[in-house]
């Protein structure tokens, strides 16, 4: 009895309680594991990665196929039973009947498809709703906003289970230097002076995942990924609320995560279901300095008001109280309502700043 309760007080080593937690499974090597010097797609999720990746998978291979052709790794109808008839010669017509065997030739068939052949294969990431799946294409970038604006011209509901998308143009290790490095291989075709379409300006954003943040601090990779835009592209313009593109690093444990995501903000950042409802319009700020007044017309025409600000507003008639310009046009004739309007408006605006300034 004394035996009994001493192995039952026994403390259990590290190792028995992590093959507990995994379920007694070894730890994802190889190909299927996110690591530097790859490309695909991040894309988040809620709950039900398994779910996330059917849907994922589904949205890729579509647009995919429209926009590159059928996948040629995938065997056709044809190649299936050409390679079915020459591996039944010399078997007997008992085996060529059996179910089971065809089967079994069929599953061997799919696992002879090495995963670099693929087009789109989800590999693991160690991090909680997020997936990553590893590409062939060389323009996820293209992909990505091609299904983007599809999604939101058509309103279309695509997706239950995944929330956002982002193209992945590199990956590398989480460290500063080399986020430099690829920073300025990965992006330099897209912001080079020799572009076309090249951007005006652009914004950086961070974020991390798993990862402390010693070797790749926020700071010191937004100013190493500044610095390498600006030494391609001298004349782009950095800004944090109105910007072309957007560079987002995402740090997924040891591994970084490089993505360029154009019109990131009309796009709703990407997001399936909040695109559903349409691409976000980006309105007009409001500025009262300098005695201007913007008004937004129903047309979403913008009216500039020049408010009067003498000390007199009753020697001011009604044509005089301000200068309507829409467009850069004098305002039509047809409009008399809405001219009465913003006179009255104008003219209310005036007697308050007159109010105050003796006051």
């Amino acid at each position: 009895m004394a035996s009994d309760n001493s192995t039952r007080g026994k403390k259990r080593s590290k190792s028995f309680y992590r093959k507990s937690a995994y379920g007694g499974k070894r730890h994802c090597t190889g190909r299927n594991v996110l690591e530097p010097g790859i490309q695909g797609f991040l894309v988040m999720c809620h709950s039900n990665e398994s779910n996330a990746v059917r849907e994922s998978y589904n949205i890729l291979n579509e647009y995919a196929d429209h926009l590159y052709g059928p996948d040629k790794t995938k065997p056709t109808e044809d190649q299936t039973a050409s390679t079915e008839c020459e591996e039944s010669v010399g078997e007997s017509d008992e085996d060529c009947e059996d179910i089971e065997k065809a089967l079994e030739k069929e599953v061997d068939g799919m696992k002879n498809i090495a995963p670099t052949e693929k087009r789109f294969q989800n590999i693991a990431t160690k991090a909680k709703n997020l997936i990553f799946i590893r590409t062939t294409l060389q323009d996820p970038v293209k992909v990505v906003t091609t299904i983007m604006e599809d999604i939101a011209q058509r309103k279309l509901k695509r997706a239950r289970y995944a929330a956002r998308m982002l193209p992945i143009v590199g990956t590398c290790k989480a460290q500063t230097a080399a986020i430099a490095e690829l920073a300025k291989s990965a992006l330099e075709p897209f912001f080079a002076k020799e572009n076309p379409d090249a951007p005006s300006s652009f914004t950086v954003m961070y974020k991390s995942r798993n990862n402390n943040g010693t070797t790749c601090g926020k700071e010191s990779v937004i100013r190493a990924v500044k610095k390498e835009i600006f030494s391609i592209n001298p004349d782009v313009k950095l800004s944090w609320y109105e910007y072309d593109v957007a560079i987002l690093v995402e740090i997924v444990c040891t591994v970084c995560c490089l993505c360029l995501a154009p019109q990131y903000n009309r796009l709703r950042k990407f997001n399936f279901q909040e695109l559903a409802q349409g691409p976000k319009m980006l309105k007009s700020e409001q500025d009262c300095d300098s005695g201007e007044l913007k008004v937004e017309l129903i047309n979403n025409e913008q009216v500039d008001c020049k408010i009067n600000t003498s000390e007199d507003p009753a020697n001011e008639t009604a044509e005089n109280v301000s200068t309507l310009v829409v467009g850069n046009q004098e305002l039509a004739n047809d409009k008399p309502d809405m001219k009465e309007t913003l006179v009255t408006e104008i003219a209310h605006e005036n007697e308050r700043a007159h109010v105050e300034g003796t006051s």
